[in-house]
């Protein structure tokens, strides 16, 4: 009894230590969202300023960090020539964008434009601490400037607690930021990558749904109670017998 006890608190102590969790899954393709319950900051509309996108994040109990775009600007155009002509978009030389979701969630992702090197520039940090950052070649994204080069996604089984975005070079941008806690990756295929801006309107979009399940995964503490749980009923039960 002694031996098989041991045995299964072993297995016990390996579950909770990998928490059956797997590393971020990248994907490219914003349709990975589509009929989902999701946020969205595209900064139009009522989402034209620093203030109004923290007013709406405030709906999914978060905010924006750091107190501004660092020289990030909420534009249609810029000097370069470069601009969607239906939507506004964040761009600077060193801009940045960090939100805090203090309900963690599953699943973040934005399109990106004027890549000309491959910099470290997405970074999620998960509610049990851990950080990962991500460049456009983990994503598969081309490098191309002056284009709309694509879109870079993460879900993580563990909550997301922390999001970034760093511009560490002049001429890039970014534009839509979804966010939710479920995305459909089954047999979905790489997204669309180099859309000149005018054809923007040619990329599919996610359709929102929101009576689609969002609940998150359960967090480590929470598997940690009931597998504890587990390992009391099972002592239980072998004293008995």
């Amino acid at each position: 009894m002694k031996t098989s006890i041991t045995a299964f608190l072993m297995l016990i102590t390996l579950l909770i230590a990998n928490n059956g969790y797997s590393l971020p899954n990248l994907f490219n393709n914003v349709m990975a969202f589509d009929n989902q319950n999701f946020g969205l900051i595209d900064f139009d509309g009522d989402q034209d300023s620093y203030a109004a996108i923290n007013t709406y994040l405030s709906n999914y109990d978060a905010a924006l960090t750091g107190g501004s775009f660092g020289d990030g600007q909420i534009v249609a155009s810029y000097s370069w020539g470069h601009g969607v002509p239906t939507s506004n978009f964040l761009v600077g030389d060193n801009a940045y964008i960090k939100i805090n979701f203090n309900t963690p969630i599953h699943a973040v992702g934005l399109f990106l434009s004027w890549y000309n090197t491959n910099r470290y520039n997405f970074k999620v940090t998960l509610s049990d601490g851990t950080s990962y950052s991500y460049n456009d070649i983990d994503a598969n994204l081309p490098s191309t400037p002056y284009a709309i080069n694509g879109f870079m996604g993460l879900t993580s089984d563990i909550g997301i607690s922390y999001f970034e975005y760093n511009f560490n070079s002049d001429k890039m941008a970014i534009d839509s930021i979804y966010f939710g806690n479920t995305v459909s990756l089954d047999g979905l295929e790489e997204g669309p990558k180099n859309i000149p801006d005018a054809q923007a309107d040619t990329i599919p979009l996610p359709n929102y749904n929101a009576s689609s399940s969002s609940s998150a995964v359960p967090e480590p503490m929470t598997i940690g109670l009931l597998i504890t749980g587990l390992i009391g009923i099972t002592i239980r039960k072998r004293i008995n017998a």
